[in-house]
Formats: C-alpha cells, sequence, structure tokens
C-alpha cells in the first residue's frame, strides 16, 4: 500500500507522502522532547520522599542498649527508630545518618570514640530505613526530629545533649535542633540547600543529568535550606565540617548559602564527600563533646583580695 507498481518496477512513497511521515516523526520528537522531562520531573516529585532516603535493610550486627520510636503523624505506622548505645556519663549525642542510613557501619566505626570520650550515642534511623517501619516524609521530618532530639535531651537531663547530622541527614538535624534546642549542632558533608542535594542526586545518574540544569528549587513544593534552619535558633553554636574535596555537598555551595556568622565552618582540606569524618578525625569528635564538657567553677579568691584590702601586718615587722 503506498507504492506503485510500473513496468516491473516497485517504487516508494512519493515526496510528498514522505514529507508528511517526516513531519510527523518530527512533531512527535517535539512533543517527546517537551513532554519527556515533565513526565520525569513530575515522577521525581511524587517520589522524592523515597529517592532522597530509599529504603535500606538493616545488615550487619546492631546491639543497641534500647531502642523506641517516634512516630509519624499520618497514621500508617510509619516512624522514625532511635537506638541508644552507651551510657551518658558527661551526655548525649544524636546522630542523624545521611540518606542510606546504615547504622551498623556507624557502630562499628563512628561511634566508639564517642563511647569512649563518656556520651551516649542515640542513632536515628529514618522510616523504611535500618528496621524502622513506615515511608519516608520529608514535609514530617522537621517535627520527627525535634521530637526525637526532645526525647533524648528529656532521658539524657540534667547532662546536657549535642546534635550530630551527617550528608542529607543535616537538615533533619538542623531543623530539629532549630526546635528542640540542644546544646549545641556539629554537621558533617552537609548540603546547602534540599534543592542542591536533589541537583547532585540527578546529576549522579546518565538518565537524569540533563535534569540537573533545571531550576529544582522551583519544581519542589518546600526547599529547605540549612540558612533557613539556623536562623530560627540565634543562639544554638553551630560547627560543620566540610571536606575540600566534596564533590556530593560541595565546599563552594556551602559558603554561598548565607549562613548565619556565629556558624563556623571548618574545611577539611583534601577529603571527599565519604572521607571527611575520618579525616576530620579528634577535631569533630572534640566539637562534639566540648559542650558535654564540665564547667569548672574557678576557686574563690582570698578575702583580702576580694574586699581590696591589703594583707595586714604585725607592728615592727
Amino acid at each position: 500500500m503506498g507504492e506503485r507498481v510500473i513496468a516491473g518496477q516497485v517504487r516508494g512513497p512519493q515526496p510528498a507522502a514522505r514529507r508528511r511521515r517526516r513531519h510527523r516523526l518530527l512533531a512527535g520528537l517535539l512533543v517527546l522532547a517537551v513532554l519527556g522531562p515533565l513526565a520525569v520531573l513530575w515522577a521525581l516529585r511524587a517520589g522524592l520522599d523515597r529517592m532522597l532516603f530509599p529504603p535500606v535493610e538493616l545488615y550487619g550486627t546492631v546491639n543497641a542498649q534500647e531502642t523506641w520510636l517516634v512516630p509519624g503523624s499520618e497514621g500508617d505506622g510509619s516512624a522514625l527508630m532511635l537506638r541508644r548505645f552507651g551510657v551518658p556519663v558527661l551526655g548525649c549525642v544524636v546522630f542523624f545518618p545521611g540518606q542510606k542510613g546504615g547504622v551498623a557501619d556507624y557502630v562499628a566505626a563512628l561511634f566508639p570514640p564517642l563511647l569512649a570520650r563518656g556520651a551516649a550515642v542515640f542513632a536515628v534511623s529514618y522510616p523504611g530505613q535500618d528496621g524502622a517501619p513506615g515511608q519516608p516524609r520529608l514535609r514530617e521530618q522537621p517535627r520527627m526530629a525535634a521530637q526525637a532530639i526532645e526525647e533524648v535531651m528529656q532521658h539524657c537531663a540534667p547532662l546536657p545533649t549535642v546534635v550530630l547530622g551527617r550528608s542529607l541527614g543535616a537538615m533533619p538535624a538542623a531543623y530539629g535542633a532549630a526546635l528542640a534546642r540542644p546544646a549545641a549542632l556539629v554537621l558533617e558533608g552537609a548540603p546547602a540547600s534540599l534543592s542542591d542535594a536533589v541537583r547532585t542526586r540527578l546529576a549522579s545518574r546518565w538518565w537524569s543529568a540533563p535534569l540537573a540544569g533545571l531550576p529544582v528549587s522551583a519544581l519542589l513544593p518546600e526547599d529547605p535550606s540549612l540558612a533557613e534552619a539556623l536562623s530560627r535558633a540565634e543562639e544554638l553554636p553551630v560547627v560543620i565540617f566540610q571536606g575540600s574535596r566534596d564533590d556530593v555537598t560541595p565546599l563552594e555551595s556551602l559558603l554561598r548559602a548565607g549562613l548565619p556568622q556565629r556558624v563556623k565552618v571548618r574545611v577539611v582540606e583534601g577529603a571527599t564527600h565519604s572521607s571527611t569524618w575520618q579525616q576530620a578525625g579528634d577535631a569533630l569528635f572534640d566539637a562534639v563533646m566540648a559542650p558535654l564538657q564540665p564547667i569548672e567553677k574557678p576557686a574563690p579568691p582570698a578575702r583580702e583580695a576580694l574586699n581590696g584590702a591589703r594583707p595586714r601586718t604585725r607592728p615592727g615587722s
């Protein structure tokens, strides 16, 4: 059909038919070029929670002294999980991991120096990760994070509590700390904003890399940022450790984020996103433990100095 037989030869479609087919093909490609990225962006927006905090099975050995749940408000059983490791001698640390959880890895490598220094560590697991029930919901994270911190503060009182957040976990750690007001907040490998984290995630996959150039912040329902979170707690001491070679949460993005002046950014030279806390070493652990150290009161001065009087001397001496 569409062919003509002349003198035993088969001739293809006429030029006009070929042009129509070409136009239809180009129109289809144009529609796909326009609607394709929009469809991908819609899918990403709908699945943003799971993209940023994907399901992770619990692996390895995790021997916590105590475990409890901080429920969400959706009524579907989703909850943060808190696990306690160690006994609070000087105070407590609430730890928010990155987007892929992995509490067993931190139990083996990150927690021992803190436990040895006299802190009890309360590890957070996000819904759907490391045994915590349910599904992640970004809009609920600030409230659930604040509730988790408050419960640890009550458990640890009268000893102080410090919040430690790593990578994407810096976001719930910062917003939760702004509401709960612990003794201090220490972050490591922190993204400047949620849109920065999404953009980096898109750029890491070949099929979504072209979308990283779009205005991601305009496509998100909300775009929480460290600057916004930390501006809500004016007196909260904050220290951020950031690697100079971090290409996941770049140092340059953090320095341009408009953080409050009181925030101390400590650059770990040569460190990548995965190696910052190891290369920071004692400096990171000391920053976490500093607010937990007891304050020694100075000895009262001698009475003569207190009263401003000169020491008495005996006559003739």
